[in-house]
């Protein structure tokens, strides 16, 4: 079986930029990252035959931000994102499109590759918001510091708990009553419950404003993307992924 990497390259430019920050060089920077990009994929092609390798960038703004304007309210950065990303151009095969943020291109990658034509897709990053695509499409997640993801302590339903929960990285607010943590709501989930009956154990609407709101800002859904982003968008995109 061919194996696809699907890289999450705005990972990748975080995890070497608290590194190599203080050089303030966005070359510098741009360099590391694809040398530890490409590191990485040696790596892993060790063990199978990696058939392609595609970069996944975020855009600045994505669909969320009008649903939830404190959505990833945080201050900038500092990062030359353009730099970068010309420098990852220059080296990869890159995948980034108007109002989707990686997560959701790795999403829409995988779900159109996993399996087809003896092809197996693996999403590099060490993101655990990608469980959601590792539990729903059934490809694989892998991290180079801890390998195969999810550990044997972690959970890959553990993306649902955001729905009730919210999303910390993310700014995403909770719903549920307060002090209600995710352990409890994962023990909810390991005996079987649903969110929709987790939900309502918690007197939740399924169908309210707030967890509407959620389900759009952590969902990935060719739906929920149909609401916001233009067809016109949805279909480039979808012709590229296919191409490669």
């Amino acid at each position: 079986m061919k194996v696809k990497i699907i890289v999450d390259a705005s990972q990748f430019v975080h995890a070497n930029f608290h590194i190599w920050k203080k050089a303030h060089n966005a070359a510098t920077l741009a360099d590391a990252i694809v040398a530890n990009i490409q590191s990485a994929v040696f790596k892993i092609s060790q063990e199978v035959t990696v058939d392609s390798v595609v970069l996944a960038l975020d855009s600045r703004h994505t669909f969320r931000h009008p649903i939830f304007p404190g959505y990833k309210s945080r201050p900038s950065s500092g990062i030359d994102w353009d730099g970068i990303e010309a420098k990852l151009q220059e080296n990869f095969t890159c995948l980034k499109r108007d109002l989707l943020k990686a997560d959701d291109i790795i999403y829409i990658y995988a779900l159109l590759k996993h399996k087809k034509d003896d092809v197996a897709v693996i999403i590099l990053g060490s993101d655990r918001d990608h469980f959601q695509t590792v539990d729903r499409v059934g490809c694989l997640q892998y991290c180079t510091t801890s390998g195969l993801l999810p550990t044997n302590k972690e959970s890959v339903t553990s993306w649902k708990c955001k729905l009730i929960l919210g999303c910390k990285s993310d700014d995403v607010p909770s719903i549920a009553p307060a002090r209600t943590g995710e352990k409890t709501v994962q023990k909810m989930l390991d005996k079987g419950m649903t969110v929709k009956d987790i939900m309502l154990h918690y007197k939740i609407d399924p169908a309210g404003t707030d967890a509407q709101s959620n389900a759009d800002l952590i969902y990935y859904d060719m739906l929920v993307y149909g609401k916001y982003v233009s067809y016109e968008d949805q279909s480039a995109l979808l012709t590229k992924i296919n191409s490669l």
